[in-house]
């Protein structure tokens, strides 16, 4: 791994001596800087991650520097940049995989590294999920969100849903389902197989909107399908790691 470019959040633009300071280290190194990177360095937050692996097409190695909020997935702090320098020096590198899933109507397809959403602010939608063609459902609710574990500790914790660990899987919540004498929905969070592929169907309107990680999907179907990609994207570390030190980091602490 000896070519490298470096990410930078909009918010960070400007601040100019630490970028500077990695470039210098790592040219040192042997490193050189490249339009097709070995290693994708980034400095932002979460959601800088997430332009950087969009843009890099889903697959690549990265890295986060946080000078960001949360910074779940940052392998180091904006201070910690000598630390970094000291660590990458070493030479010491392991990969976390992690796959995208996308999203088909039939002629187009999307890509999300967190998470899909169907749902409307305005209107009930009558959804029908089938599971490799079995019919699971028919509910009225807001919408449907689908999350893979990377994405598992975003939108879809917040909806109660599951946090998932390692690659395996992807999730599914559902967005206010109705309860009540009439319908009554069986499921309102479910852990689906990597090989799973479920096909959506919106069958009273078509007022509602389609987010692959918060980005809009303009789409004029009514009939989705919905599965594990086959692009993937590493996170790289140079300290010893585990995700549920993340977790507690992000979430108990």
């Amino acid at each position: 791994m000896k070519t490298y470019s470096i990410y930078i959040s909009k918010l960070f633009i400007g601040r100019t001596e630490e970028v500077e300071k990695i470039k210098s280290a790592l040219n040192y190194l042997g490193y050189k800087e490249s339009n097709e990177p070995d290693l994708v360095i980034v400095i932002g937050g979460d959601g800088s991650l997430l332009h950087a692996i969009r843009d890099y097409d889903y697959s690549g190695n990265f890295l986060l520097i946080n000078a960001g909020t949360l910074g779940h997935y940052a392998e180091y702090e904006i201070d910690e940049i000598d630390l970094f320098i000291d660590d990458i020096k070493s030479g010491n590198m392991s990969f976390e995989k992690h796959r995208a899933i996308e999203l088909i109507d039939g002629k187009q397809v999307w890509y999300a590294v967190n998470d899909i959403m169907i749902g409307s602010a305005i209107k009930t939608l009558h959804i029908e999920v089938r599971i490799n063609g079995k019919m699971l459902f028919i509910t009225p609710a807001s919408g449907i969100l689908l999350s893979t574990p990377f994405g598992s500790s975003g939108y879809a914790h917040s909806l109660g849903g599951s946090l998932m660990t390692g690659d395996s899987g992807y999730e599914l919540n559902m967005l206010a389902p109705l309860h009540n004498a009439k319908y009554h929905s069986f499921i309102s969070s479910l852990i689906l197989n990597d090989e799973d592929i479920l096909d959506v169907n919106i069958h009273n309107t078509r007022l509602f909107e389609i987010a692959c990680d918060m980005n809009t999907c303009k789409s004029k179907s009514i009939s989705f399908k919905i599965k594990k990609s086959s692009k993937e994207f590493n996170l790289v570390h140079l300290k010893p790691f585990d995700e549920y030190s993340r977790l507690k980091k992000s979430f108990a602490n």
